[in-house]
């Protein structure tokens, strides 16, 4: 039978707060330690079943917040046994989150996709796509903080490049103007972009039990 202890909470994200300070997402609260604050809402201590309306649920808080500053997203589902079980782990990261948030402060992320607008050939055809994907990425780069690369969807051979960059605020629209030229540069290819996003691809928590 799953444990369901009262106190136990969903950790949306940490974000920077003052003390006092009211949840910037609906139907959450805040956990402060100093500067920062978890996000979090009442939760079942269990391992939650990740359906497709709870991942949309978590990213709309998530994004919600996003909205009024920077966030670290943490992993859908993660949840904490009790208030201050959460607030000790806030207190031994401190450093590392206060030094993450600093780091995507004024930033937001963009996904880059990059498509076939053909069927390929055979599949030396798609490993030649994959380098020159590649290549674009490596362009786009330059106009972003930080670049990740994404997996693509497995069986679908006409996406050869998925990535996510980190941009700051000011430098939006040079990256959009990148992703432009890179298209008219590659026509055979279909470049799509989406954000801005909070940095979903750039912030990895780890917890121990």
């Amino acid at each position: 039978m799953a444990q369901n202890p009262v106190g136990a909470l969903q950790l949306f994200g940490i974000i920077a707060a003052d003390p006092g300070a009211r949840s910037p997402a609906p139907d959450t609260s805040l956990v402060p330690f100093r500067a920062i604050a978890a996000v979090v809402a009442p939760a079942a201590y269990q391992r939650p079943t990740l359906t497709d309306e709870r991942i949309q649920a978590y990213a709309q808080t998530v994004e919600e917040a996003f909205r009024y500053g920077p966030i670290l997203p943490a992993p859908p589902g993660t949840i904490f046994r009790s208030r201050s079980a959460l607030g000790r782990w806030l207190e031994l990261h401190y450093v590392t989150l206060s030094d993450a948030l600093a780091l995507v402060d004024g930033s937001s992320a963009a996904r880059v996709t990059v498509r076939l607008r053909e069927e390929p050939e055979n599949d030396e055809t798609v490993r030649e796509w994959h380098l020159v994907a590649t290549e674009i990425m490596r362009t786009l780069r330059g106009h972003a903080s930080a670049l990740s690369i994404l997996d693509s969807t497995p069986g679908d051979q006409k996406v050869v490049g998925l990535a996510s960059f980190l941009i700051e605020r000011d430098r939006w629209s040079a990256f959009e103007a990148g992703v432009a030229a890179e298209g008219k540069r590659h026509p055979s290819l279909e470049l799509g972009m989406t954000g801005p996003w909070p940095p979903y691809d750039f912030v990895k928590m780890l917890f121990t039990s």
